[in-house]
C-alpha cells in the first residue's frame, strides 16, 4: 500500500481486492498511516482496487467515524462503484469515479489560452484540456460552476465529464457552431451597433435572474479570502479597511461572472451564451461593471497584448467598443456624461486591482508590492466615502 502526503491531504493507494483475509491488515496500515498525519484529509485513490467485500467496507465505516468527515474515494472503477453504490456508501462518502482516459493526437486546435489549449472532439463535442499548473479539484470546481449554470437557466454552454489526457486534466463541453463575441465584432464591424445592444441587453438580463442561495459561492466571501495574503504589502489598517469596504457591497441574489468581456461570450445565431465560468459567485452586478471596465477600459491600454489575445480585437478597437457598450449602458449619448460614471467606477477598479494582486496563480493581473501601497494610499483609502456609495448607487 503507497501512500502520499500533499496540501495537508494524505492519499491511500489500495491495489488488489480487500476482502476478510485481508481486511485487518489494510485497517491496521491506514491507520498507521494516519497516526503520523493526524490533521489530514484522507483520500483513499481505488484506481488500482478490484474489490472490496463487506469487511473492506467495514473498514471504511470505521475510518469515516474515526475521522469525523466525509473521506474521499477516488478513481473508482466501474467495478468497484457498482459495489459502493448497491451499499449506500456513495452518499455517505465522497465518491469520485475514475476518470475517463482520451487522446488529442490527431485533433484540431481551435483555440488556446493561458489556462490550456481547447481542441476539437467530433461534431459535437470540444476538449479544453487545462495547463498542468492547474489542479483536478479546481477544474472539477468550474465543471461543477458550469453545470449549476445552465440548470439554474444561465445561458452558458453545456458541460460533459472531466477527463484525463497524459498527466493533464480538462473537461468536454458541447461544440457550438459559432463563435465568440470578439472575432463577431472584429469581422463585422458594419455590425457592431447591433451587436452592442444585444451584448449591454444579455449582461443587464444576466443580472436578473434570481438565484437561490448556496448555489454558487457568495461575492463577499470570495473576496474577503483575497485579503489575507495581501499582508505581504498592506498594513494591518489597511486589511481592516478592505474587509470593511468588502462587506459594504449590498446583498444580491445575482450571477456575478467576473468576465464578462466579448471573449468569454459565445454568439450562436440570435443567442449569447456564457463561457468559462470558474470565478462565478453570486451577489451584486456591480462587481461586473468593475470588471468590465477593467477589461475593456483600462486592460487595453496596460496589457495590450494580453487582452487582443483574450478577445481576438485589436486594443484600440476594444477601448472603442468599451466606451459605446457603457453609454449604451448607463444611457448616455456622449463621453463627456460617461465621465462621471468612470469616475466612480475608478476607485472600484483600484479595489479591485489590489484584490487581485495577491493571488500569485493569476499574473495576468498581479500587481507588484509597490503599486498596490500606491493605490491604496491615493485611489482607495482617501475615496472610502466614495467606493462605499458608489457600491450602493450601482447595485
Amino acid at each position: 500500500m503507497k501512500t502520499e502526503y500533499k496540501n495537508s491531504i494524505l492519499t491511500i493507494f489500495l491495489e488488489g481486492r480487500i476482502d476478510s483475509a485481508n481486511a485487518q491488515q489494510t485497517e491496521t496500515e491506514i491507520t498507521e498511516a494516519l497516526r503520523n498525519f493526524p490533521e489530514a484529509s484522507l483520500v483513499i485513490d481505488t484506481e488500482m482496487l478490484t474489490y472490496i467485500s463487506s469487511a473492506g467496507l467495514r473498514v471504511l465505516l470505521r475510518l469515516q467515524k474515526e475521522k469525523k468527515e466525509k473521506i474521499s474515494l477516488r478513481n473508482v472503477t466501474p467495478e468497484v462503484y457498482g459495489i459502493l453504490e448497491v451499499t449506500g456508501f456513495t452518499e455517505m462518502f465522497d465518491v469520485r469515479k475514475k476518470l475517463r482516459e482520451i487522446s488529442v493526437e490527431g485533433c484540431e486546435v481551435i483555440g488556446q489560452g493561458a489556462s490550456g489549449t481547447v481542441y476539437r472532439l467530433g461534431e459535437d463535442q470540444i476538449l479544453k484540456l487545462y495547463s498542468s499548473s492547474q489542479t483536478l479539484e479546481e477544474i472539477e470546481h468550474e465543471r461543477s460552476l458550469a453545470r449549476e449554470a445552465v440548470i439554474n437557466g444561465i445561458p452558458s454552454v453545456i458541460t460533459y465529464d472531466v477527463v484525463r489526457c497524459d498527466e493533464r486534466y480538462g473537461i468536454v463541453f458541447e461544440l457550438l457552431h459559432s463563435d465568440t463575441l470578439g472575432h463577431a465584432f472584429s469581422r463585422a464591424s458594419e455590425k457592431e451597433e447591433e451587436y452592442l445592444v444585444k451584448y449591454v441587453d444579455f449582461v443587464k438580463n444576466l443580472h436578473e435572474i434570481p438565484l437561490k442561495s448556496g448555489v454558487f459561492p457568495n461575492l463577499k466571501s470570495v473576496l474577503h479570502e483575497k485579503v489575507p495574503p495581501l499582508a505581504r504589502c498592506c498594513t494591518a489598517e489597511d486589511l481592516n479597511l478592505l474587509h470593511s469596504l468588502i462587506d459594504s457591497i449590498p446583498d444580491r441574489n445575482s450571477l456575478v461572472h467576473g468576465d464578462l468581456h466579448p471573449g468569454n461570450i459565445m454568439l450562436q445565431g440570435e443567442e449569447f451564451l456564457l463561457i468559462d465560468l470558474p470565478d462565478a459567485s453570486v451577489g451584486s452586478k456591480v462587481w461586473d461593471l468593475v470588471g468590465l471596465f477593467r477589461d475593456l477600459i483600462i486592460g487595453p491600454r496596460q496589457i495590450p497584448d494580453i487582452v487582443e489575445q483574450s478577445m481576438g480585437i485589436p486594443a484600440d478597437r476594444i477601448v472603442s467598443i468599451g466606451r459605446a457598450f457603457f453609454m449604451q449602458y448607463f444611457g448616455v449619448n456622449s463621453a463627456e456624461a460617461l465621465q462621471p460614471y468612470f469616475g466612480m467606477i475608478m476607485p472600484l477598479f483600484a479595489l479591485n486591482s489590489v484584490l487581485t494582486s495577491g493571488d500569485p496563480s493569476d499574473p495576468a493581473h498581479m500587481v507588484p508590492t509597490e503599486i498596490v501601497k500606491k493605490m491604496m494610499r491615493e485611489a482607495i483609502t482617501p475615496n472610502e466615502a466614495q467606493i462605499r456609495q458608489t457600491f450602493q448607487m450601482l447595485s
